[in-house]
């Protein structure tokens, strides 16, 4: 392996045969070694690279450039990182979660993902965006966010708990709004108190023989007649 350092008044370059090196065998005390933290100090003017580590083929594996950009060629590994200035995805770029059970095991049929479809060999891009995907019991659950023309704007699929939703809206309060539930019905404000719903208007509708309210009054078609009633109080 070779290796370069760059001065101001010139560069020094050495080199090694790993495992045929000549050795010399000696001991310090801990106090003889003080070695100091590696630093760089960049001369005025420099603009080649800071840092550059290559494979044998020249193939870059990691540098720093005189700008202080730092180029990686397949991972990096932290359990931290701050930017202050964003962080841009491009190409294939994706940023995924991977969930983990209280052992620290990642929990499979899991993905979380924002940016590019997971399907990368899809090059109509259908499914890039906001990816949420789990097998729960064996059954596909899966919310998809996207913007192209051919696809749902969102599209949810899988299965609910009784009494759960598929979609809601609260007020600040935790009051509904606005919800669909697990049968696909739809929830508003008005289910609890029938003043809040708005007026509609409809070309025409369908509606079961039993199922047209206006106020206290139900109209209901029963053996081949049209008949009204009107409804307790309570």
């Amino acid at each position: 392996m070779s290796s370069t350092v760059y001065t101001p008044d010139g560069s020094y370059q050495w080199y090694s045969d790993f495992g045929m090196e000549a050795t010399e065998t000696h001991g310090h005390n801990d106090e003889d070694l003080n070695l100091p933290p590696l630093a760089f100090e960049k001369p005025d003017g420099y603009t080649d690279n800071l840092v550059s580590i290559t494979d044998s083929a020249t193939n870059n594996i990691f540098k720093v450039e005189a700008d202080g950009d730092v180029h990686v060629s397949e991972k990096i590994t932290a359990k931290q990182a701050t930017f202050s200035d964003g962080v841009e995805l491009v190409g294939d770029g994706a940023l995924g979660f991977l969930p983990e059970d209280a052992q620290g095991n990642p929990i499979p049929d899991r993905l979380f993902r924002f940016g590019r479809n997971d399907d990368i060999g899809d090059f109509t891009h259908e499914g890039d965006g906001i990816q949420l995907w789990g097998k729960i019991n064996n059954n596909d659950c899966a919310v998809q966010m996207g913007i192209l023309p051919q696809e749902p704007s969102i599209s949810i699929r899988g299965f609910k708990n009784s009494g759960e939703n598929y979609f809601e809206i609260r007020e600040s309060n935790g009051d509904l709004k606005f919800a669909i539930n697990e049968d696909g019905h739809i929830l508003s404000s008005y289910i609890v108190d029938p003043s809040n719903a708005g007026d509609t208007y409809h070309a025409s509708s369908v509606h079961t023989a039993e199922s047209v309210y206006v106020g206290p009054a139900r109209v209901s078609y029963n053996n081949g007649k049209l008949r009204f009633y009107t409804l307790k109080s309570n």
